[in-house]
């Protein structure tokens, strides 16, 4: 008696149902690690800073624990501050006292109408101009 070796065939949706089951793992296992992820790690801030020493405005990431003001990336000392803008007149300052309950207003104008300063103003270049001589 010859015995006979019985193939055995996988259906094919056996192998898609594995495929299925391997991505939903891959999904929730990244799921859970950006839910540690997000527990975990403090929550990052950007905010435009302003020296109040050198008026140099820039641009930092920082956690809600720390507290302005900050150290300034030219000159180093701890004077950068939030920056705000005047709607009215367009002066940019850093705003020294962000404790304070007062309403903000321009240093330059004195008016209320203060927004924070969203973006870093493109800083100006000297340009070179070229004279022709003959």
């Amino acid at each position: 008696m010859a015995q006979e070796k019985e193939e055995t065939k996988l259906n094919p949706y056996t192998g898609m149902a594995l495929l299925l089951i391997i991505l939903m793992i891959g999904v929730s296992g990244y799921g859970i690690y950006r839910l540690v992820r997000m527990i975990w790690e403090p929550a990052k801030y950007t905010d435009i800073l302003m020296c109040y020493k050198c008026e140099h405005i820039f641009e930092k990431k920082h956690t809600a624990e720390e507290k302005s003001p900050f150290v300034c990336k030219k000159c180093g000392q701890r004077q950068a501050y939030m920056a705000f803008v005047c709607t009215n007149c367009g002066r940019i300052f850093p705003h020294v006292d962000p404790g304070s309950d007062e309403r903000i207003e321009c240093p330059n104008c004195f008016r209320p109408n203060v927004r924070p300063l969203l973006y870093v103003p493109p800083e100006e270049t000297e340009t070179e101009t070229i004279s022709e001589h003959e």
